[in-house]
């Protein structure tokens, strides 16, 4: 009895130098990248991707590629050097929209061992006009010994959401040039509304120029008139708002 317990013994401290190894996480190759000024850009602007490269095995090479097109296809924009460690590239963005990077690992088969992908989201202006409820006149106009490029006239003096967005959007600014002129003077504030974020107003005084701006955090918003005091002055306005889809949604 004792011999067998001394083999039983014997057997169990052999099976786990016997038992296939496990695999070794620390041999499979990975992949990671950021985008140097961050995911959001202006469309076709510089984009510098930082990357680190760890485990490749012999033989292996590495790709970045870009959705492309309007068919929004993963082509090879870079080929980057198979070297353990960190690197980067620097490429155009693509025009406005939404798209999706990769560096992929590849072994001497072209067989895809790992990759590692983000969005970068491209921006370019769009006229506010794109958010107006109906279509209105647009046109040039001299408002305080400036040129005011109007997208509507308002003639009315009651106060007024001109417009406002019931969904989320893909914006991240707006900037307007607003003017009153062809009336009696005073001022009317107008404001940019959000339904997460506190409003961004101006107080818009007779045939005076006035520029608005304020960041948008992809909520719903409004553009805004408080009444005007003067009962008798036109309202102009226009601008672009900065968004990564052409429609703003």
């Amino acid at each position: 009895m004792r011999f067998r317990t001394g083999l039983a013994l014997v057997a169990a401290t052999l099976l786990p130098v016997l038992a296939a190894p496990a695999a070794d996480a620390a041999t499979t190759p990975s992949v990671n990248f950021t985008f140097g000024k961050g995911a959001r850009v202006d469309a076709s602007s510089k984009v510098t991707i930082n990357y680190s490269l760890a485990n490749l095995p012999k033989g292996s090479h590495v790709e970045l590629r870009r959705e492309t097109g309007s068919s929004h296809t993963y082509k090879v924009i870079n080929t980057l050097k198979p070297v353990n460690g960190n690197g980067s590239v620097t490429t155009k963005a693509p025009t406005q929209g939404r798209w999706g990077y990769r560096i992929f690992v590849l072994n001497s088969k072209d067989e895809v061992l790992t990759y590692r992908g983000h969005w970068l989201y491209a921006y370019s202006n769009i006229s506010v006009s794109k958010f107006f409820p109906k279509k209105y006149s647009s046109g040039t106009i001299g408002v305080g010994n400036r040129l005011l490029a109007y997208d509507a006239k308002i003639p009315t003096n009651r106060a007024m959401d001109f417009f406002a967005t019931t969904r989320n959007t893909t914006c991240r600014s707006i900037t307007l040039g607003l003017g009153r002129i062809n009336g009696f003077t005073g001022s009317r504030r107008v404001k940019v509304l959000q339904t997460n974020a506190p409003a961004t107003s101006k107080l818009l005084p007779f045939d005076t120029y006035v520029s608005l701006s304020a960041n948008l955090t992809g909520a719903p918003f409004a553009l805004h008139f408080d009444e005007d005091p003067s009962n008798s002055a036109d309202t102009y306005f226009g601008g672009t708002v900065n968004c990564y889809s052409a429609s703003g949604f």
